[in-house]
Formats: C-alpha cells, structure tokens, sequence
C-alpha cells in the first residue's frame, strides 16, 4: 500500500495498488520503508484505517453510479426495442387502415355503381314512360285528325248529296217545264190548226219567248247551282287550310315539346355532375377529416372498422346478388316488353305515318344525341374517378413518404442514443481514468510504503 495526497481531499489516502493492477516502485537497496518511519500508536491506525474506509465507499459510490449508468443504458435500449415494437404495430395498424380504406373505396365504388344502374334504370324508364306518353299524344293527334277527315268527308258526302238532290230537282222541274211546254204546244197547234196563219205567227212568237225564257231560267239555275259549289268549295278550301294549319301547329308543338325536353335534360346532366362534384368535394372532406382524427383513434376504432368493413361486405354481397338478379330480369322484361308495344305500334302505323315517321326520326336523332352526350358525361365521369384514383395513389404515396421520413427519425433517435450510451460509456470510463488519476497521481509520495 501506498500513500498519496488527493485533490479532493487534504488528509492523505492509503491505496491498495495490487488491487488496482498498478505496479509499485521497486525499493532502494539499503533504504528502509517509509512505513517503519510512520507512527504506531492505535490513534494514527485508526485514523488511516478511517481513510482507507472512506476510499472504500468512494469507489463503492462510483460502482453503484456506474451501475445506474449501466440501467440507464439498459433502460434506453428497452425503450428502443419497444419504440421498434411499436413501430411496427404502427406499420401494421397503418397497413390494415390502408387495406380499410381501400375496402372502402371499392364499397363506395359500387355503392357509386349501383347508384348510377339504378339512375341509369330510371331514366330509362322515364324515357320509356315519355316516349308512351308521346306516343299516346301522337296517337291522340291522329284519332283527332282521322275524326276531323271523317267529318270533312262526311260533310262532302252531304254536300255532294245536296248537289245531286239540287241537280234531280233541277233536273225534275225542267222535265215538268218541258211536258208542260209540250202540252202547251200541243193546245196550242191544236189552236194554230183553227187559224193557220195567225197561230204560225204567234207560236213561232211564244216558242220564241218560251225558249228564251226557259234558257233564263236554265241560267239561273246553274247560276245557283255553281254559287252552292262555289261556296261549298270555299268551304272545303277553309277546312283543307284549317287541318293544315292544326298539323302544322301539332309539328311546331313538338318540336317545343322535344326542345324542352332536350333543354330539361341537359338540366338534369347538370344537376347531377353537380351533385356528384359536391360529393366527392364532401368525400374529400370526410376523408381529409377522418385522416386527421385516425391517428389519435387508430386502436380504438381499429375492431370496430373491421367489424362494420365484415358487416358491410356480408350485407353488400347479398344486397348486390339479389338486386342485381331481381333488377336485371326486372329491367329486362320491361324493356323486352315496351320494344314489343313499340315495334308493334311501328309495324301496324308506318303505312299512314309520314309525319309520326319524321317525328320518330326525329325522337331517334335526339335520343341518339341524349345517348351520345350520357356515353361523353361517362367518360368524363370515368376521366374523374381515374384523377380521383390518381390523387389517392399520390395520397399513398404520400402517406408512404412520412412513414418512410418516420422510419429515418427512428433511425436517427436509434444512432443518437447509440452515440449518447457510447459517451457515457467514455464518460463514465474517463471518470473513472481521472478518479483513479487523481487518486494515484496528484501527489505521489516519493518513498514507498510496505504494507
């Protein structure tokens, strides 16, 4: 054992060196130890053994704090095996909620198109219901028209008839003017026999007059015969124009009634391209919020989004099998059945249907334009869900990029507490250099002890 003077303390320290691993000087030869010059009485012992101790508990005390420090690393390192733990629950939970939302997507989609089946549905059969009612109005029109021809036809049966009775009338009353003219003549021949002369004269002068007057009052017949034509042709001629211009009228009708059609229509696109742009706004919305809110609920609304997701998939798939069954054979059947009703219509009223065919062609250019503009808003439609589908992927990406950021975050806490237990490690290393320096350095004695 050897002597030394501490920094820290102004008594001197008795150090066990072969306890320490440090060689002791050897001993001049001839020279006494130092300890034979030491004091022996029980008070000086005591006192050096009272030292000897204290340094005991020294070391005892940096022992237990480079015991603590040794906890403490232990410590960190079970907190990086459990923030790795955790880590990967979040990676696990993160993927499970990605798998959710894309569950979900895929039941918004179909709810998305089984919407759209059942929008498709009643239009369809609003357009067939229109198209019914259009033809019954046409129907309605020719029933009217057919009914006024019958009427013009019976009134020309009334006035031909009229004529024909006016013309046997005539007809009747000439012959009655012609018997009694012949039985005039005969009276009067019979006179002209008495007086050959005078009765010569005054027959050729009655004949004369007779005849004139029988030519007047031929006239004037014909003269009233040809003002009834006349005004029963005049007649006809009002009638020939007012069924025209009830035709005509009937046309522009429905072409007002087409535009409107076609006007309401294109509101109609209009209505639901913004309806559907407020619900993906709104879904952009719910689903900016819910993500917000899913990393402070992820474990307690991670079951029951499995159990709902389960729930809905059950209840979709049956809803969906039977809807789809039900609403296909349904819509099938209507459809077979309404292009029978129209083909049959067709086929019995294309004969005398000139016009009703330029209206048909007509309804067909517009629902060949409403089919047309309904395959161009699905595209558009189909254009959107494939942006929308895009803004997802780069949402995902982005989500990916942050747990990617994350990971290097926990790799970086990982390498600062690896450098951080590596300079405690120095630091406690180095404490302990310099302790036992300055035990064993700070003022050696120059004659060595003996213990």
């Amino acid at each position: 054992m050897h002597l030394f003077w501490s920094r820290s303390w102004t008594r001197p320290v008795w150090v066990q060196f072969h306890s320490l691993n440090v060689k002791t000087p050897p001993v001049d030869g001839g020279r006494k130890p130092f300890c034979s010059s030491l004091p022996t009485d029980p008070t000086s012992i005591a006192k050096l053994q009272n030292i000897f101790h204290e340094y005991e508990r020294t070391i005892q005390k940096v022992k237990s704090r480079h015991g603590y420090l040794s906890d403490k690393v232990n410590q960190l390192d079970a907190e990086r095996v459990e923030l790795k733990s955790s880590l990967e629950e979040v990676k696990d939970a993160k993927s499970a909620l990605e798998r959710n939302q894309l569950e979900l997507f895929q039941l918004k989609q179909e709810q998305e198109n089984r919407r759209n089946a059942d929008s498709m549905y009643h239009s369809t059969r609003d357009k067939l219901r229109r198209t019914e009612e259009q033809q019954q109005l046409d129907l309605q029109d020719k029933q009217k028209v057919e009914l006024m021809l019958r009427n013009l036809e019976l009134e020309m049966r009334t006035l031909i008839k009229r004529l024909l009775s006016q013309e046997r009338s005539a007809r009747t009353l000439q012959e009655n003017l012609l018997n009694s003219h012949l039985r005039r003549q005969q009276e009067m021949e019979e006179e002209n026999k008495r007086s050959v002369s005078r009765s010569n004269e005054v027959g050729f002068r009655l004949q004369t007059f007779r005849g004139f007057n029988k030519h007047i009052k031929l006239e004037i017949e014909n003269a009233k015969l040809e003002a009834a034509a006349k005004q029963q042709s005049r007649k006809m001629e009002a009638l020939q124009k007012e069924f025209n211009q009830r035709g005509l009228d009937v046309v522009s009708d429905c072409v007002q009634v087409e535009d409107l059609q076609v006007q309401l229509h294109r509101e109609a696109a209009r209505c639901n391209q913004l309806e559907r742009v407020n619900g993906e706004l709104q879904n952009q919305l719910d689903s900016l919020s819910s993500l917000s809110h899913q990393n402070q609920q992820l474990e307690k609304s991670k079951h029951q989004l499995e159990e709902e997701v389960l729930d809905l998939r059950r209840r979709m798939e049956a809803t969906q099998a039977e809807y789809s069954q039900v609403a296909k054979e349904r819509i099938r059947q209507e459809v077979q059945h309404k292009l029978e009703e129209v083909n049959l219509f067709l086929q019995t009223h294309a004969a005398s249907q000139e016009a009703l065919d330029q209206m048909k062609a007509a309804n067909e250019a517009s629902l060949r334009s409403q089919f047309e503009r309904r395959i161009r808003e699905l595209e558009a439609e189909l254009g959107r869900a494939r942006s929308t589908e895009q803004d997802s992927l780069t949402q995902r990406d982005s989500t990916r990029f942050e747990l990617e950021r994350f990971k290097q975050l926990h790799s970086e806490e990982q390498r600062l507490r690896k450098s951080l237990s590596a300079k405690l490690e120095r630091f406690g290393r180095k404490h302990n250099r310099h302790a036992i320096q300055g035990w064993t350095g700070s003022r050696r004695i120059r004659d060595p002890l003996q213990p």
